[in-house]
């Protein structure tokens, strides 16, 4: 026999990015939740070296 568990299998659905975090919602339990739309050491709203070295030859 298996037992069931009462915590839920979360399935969230994210809103789009739009900023740091964006929210979800679990379509089965309704919960919410808060998502990071970027790593900090790198990601969208980071430069890369490259990016930066190609700027200042620009200068």
């Amino acid at each position: 026999m298996v037992e069931k568990s009462n915590e839920c299998q979360h399935h969230w659905v994210i809103d789009s990015p739009n900023g740091p975090v964006s929210v979800g919602v679990c379509k089965n339990c309704g919960k919410h939740g808060e998502f990071r739309n970027s790593i900090q050491s790198s990601g969208w709203d980071r430069d890369s070296s490259q990016a930066k070295r190609a700027r200042q030859n620009a200068r």
